[in-house]
């Protein structure tokens, strides 16, 4: 929910922030941030109460907008509609149930249409209209997470998101603004026809786009097919908060130039992979332990979070980030089949019963097998490298098994979960802000902005003690379909 002391009808800092260069600033961020929130759970009575209209929600490719959407709450049977329709919204996000995950997860296979969006519309004192969009993050649904796993390039942008980019476009001449064309004096208003008017001198039209984590990927996908298309930057205004990288080497403009800012965690490892570039200015929160005892204090109380915080920082980019996968991959392939069932478990969150696993057998091992590859193709495919790095693989491998040896491994599956997820968090939980909401309400003015986060990422030192082999168990079964050392060699 947005934050009670936040009026979301205070729309006049955000318009003066629009122009070639816009300067980030502490109130458009923090609007930002309440815009990205609300594209999580789609919950809009604060902001209708602010005078906001016009809403479409959009979950993956169904469109919910125009009149029956936005018919009065007090409105009689209308306001009845309305209400079921936006509490459809709602659930669709949360949807899991088994049928839900196996069809979803079908559907994405050829292209991802998982994009989740709210768009939503203010009128200005000048006459002017400030159009809103919010681009939702990854949910909690399996196959939302297919899409962030594309890692091909196509027009030098990240595929996944470019595909989330053209689901939301092709609804562009559907989401429909109703109360806006009639002050407008206007039979239809679409948004295709607001990004028209936004390609000439004297729009009337502002586009204000937020987004977290892969909404904030989306948002830049989106941001550059528009300029592209012809859409004047000083119309365009742009907030991401753990925003990945979308373009590879070789784009065609500045990176830079774009009329977009990023809000970083120095924790959090999404804004550090993804492709290769941001579009737009990044603003980097060094995390110091102070820092850290104010955002996530069980994290880093744990007794082995340097060490999971030294292997994270490791990971500079995309390319870490796979070489990383795929060394966890094969230490998976090397344990017992009890050890990697706890990891498993404790990575996706899913229990898997020993019974389960015992009867998956050489099915869990294939699809390792398959993930190994699929992850090796996706690394020379990036890096245009000719194979994995044996001797990277090794050094990722050696600190993974030095930190299971140490935990054990639920307790190393647990600590990365957690590791991965709590610098990551948009909104904060238990009495403790988000590193987001404590970097906006007060550390804004120690943010740095970072040209390339990539090259000027905090890595820690090694650890002092060279990690041991793991020792051979009498009794160790391993996978059975990787046994075989030829089968090995195919990983890479």
């Amino acid at each position: 929910m947005p934050d009670k002391l936040l009026r979301l009808d205070h729309t006049e800092p955000i318009v003066q922030s629009f122009s070639d260069e816009p300067e980030m600033t502490p109130h458009a961020a923090h609007m930002s941030l309440a815009l990205s929130a609300t594209a999580y759970h789609m919950e809009t009575s604060q902001w209708q109460q602010a005078g906001w209209q016009d809403f479409s929600y959009q979950i993956d490719h169904t469109l919910m907008t125009g009149r029956r959407v936005n018919a009065s709450q007090n409105s009689g049977m209308q306001g009845k509609i309305s209400r079921l329709l936006t509490g459809i919204a709602r659930k669709r996000i949360q949807n899991s149930n088994a049928f839900h995950q196996i069809y979803g997860t079908l559907r994405q296979k050829d292209k991802s249409d998982t994009c989740k969006s709210l768009v939503m519309a203010h009128p200005l004192s000048d006459g002017r209209i400030l159009i809103a969009i919010g681009f939702m993050g990854t949910g909690k649904r399996l196959f939302d997470w297919i899409s962030n796993l594309r890692l091909s390039r196509k027009e030098y942008m990240h595929q996944g998101f470019l595909q989330l980019t053209e689901e939301f476009e092709s609804h562009a001449d559907d989401i429909r603004f109703s109360h806006t064309a009639q002050q407008l004096g206007i039979e239809r208003l679409t948004l295709r026809m607001i990004l028209e008017e936004c390609r000439h001198e004297n729009s009337r039209f502002l586009i204000w786009m937020s987004g977290h984590s892969q909404g904030s990927a989306v948002m830049q996908v989106f941001c550059a097919r528009l300029l592209q298309s012809g859409v004047m930057k000083k119309y365009l205004l742009g907030y991401g908060f753990a925003s990945p990288t979308v373009i590879h080497n070789g784009f065609p403009e500045a990176f830079s130039h774009y009329p977009l800012h990023h809000l970083i965690c120095s924790d959090d490892l999404t804004p550090r992979v993804g492709a290769k570039h941001h579009l737009g200015t990044c603003h980097l929160m060094h995390m110091t332990d102070e820092l850290r005892n104010s955002c996530y204090p069980a994290l880093l109380q744990d007794p082995f979070f340097p060490q999971m915080l030294s292997l994270v920082n490791r990971i500079a980019d995309t390319r870490e980030a796979l070489l990383f996968s795929i060394a966890l991959l094969r230490v998976l392939s090397h344990i017992s089949d009890q050890d990697a069932r706890l990891i498993i478990s404790g990575l996706t969150e899913v229990s898997i019963p020993g019974r389960v696993m015992d009867w998956l057998g050489d099915s869990v091992s294939r699809m390792i097998l398959y993930l190994s590859r699929k992850l090796s193709h996706a690394y020379r495919n990036i890096t245009g490298e000719h194979g994995v790095p044996l001797h990277a693989l090794r050094r990722y491998e050696a600190r993974i098994h030095a930190l299971i040896r140490m935990t054990g491994a639920r307790y190393f599956a647990n600590l990365l979960a957690k590791m991965l997820s709590a610098p990551h968090h948009l909104q904060g939980k238990d009495d403790h802000p988000s590193a987001y909401e404590r970097m906006i309400n007060q550390d804004f003015e120690h943010l740095r902005i970072m040209d390339h986060i990539p090259l000027k990422w905090p890595v820690l030192p090694h650890l002092n003690s060279a990690p041991r082999r793991l020792p051979v168990r009498k009794r160790h079964t391993t996978l059975s379909a990787l046994r075989d050392t030829r089968k090995q060699k195919t990983l890479l």
